[in-house]
């Protein structure tokens, strides 16, 4: 997941410590045996969100993503989830956004976008 995110590997065991917590659904993608992609999913009475999808980048664009969707979806349904959530980027003229056409392929709709805030460069 740090490497898709491109976030500090120091914030590798915050990630890794909800794997095989209650309520915690993790999933990756490999490709010739190594970890290409991450999705993780929380459920608890009847709702879900999916979030952690991330793809190392030279690996994008090959249905890793479309596919750990789809699992977690099946995963939850199985639960007996009704419910899912999910976030990605607010869409820009600028440039695509690969992470939301696969959440409205998979049958998400957008219902509202929320204001994100950054660190300065060098914090």
């Amino acid at each position: 997941m740090c490497a898709g995110f491109n976030f500090p590997a120091n914030l590798t065991p915050l990630w890794s410590a909800i794997v095989g917590k209650d309520g915690w659904s993790c999933f990756f993608a490999e490709l010739d045996g190594r970890p290409i992609a991450t999705g993780a999913m929380y459920a608890a009475d009847g709702f879900a969100w999916l979030g952690g999808g991330a793809t190392v980048p030279e690996f994008r664009n090959r249905g890793a993503q479309k596919a750990l969707i789809t699992a977690r979806l099946n995963q939850g349904a199985s639960q007996g989830v009704q419910t899912f959530v999910a976030e990605t980027a607010q869409l820009s003229a600028d440039e695509p956004n690969v992470s939301h056409a696969n959440l409205i392929i998979a049958g998400f709709e957008q219902i509202y976008t929320r204001m994100n805030y950054r660190f300065p460069d060098g914090l």
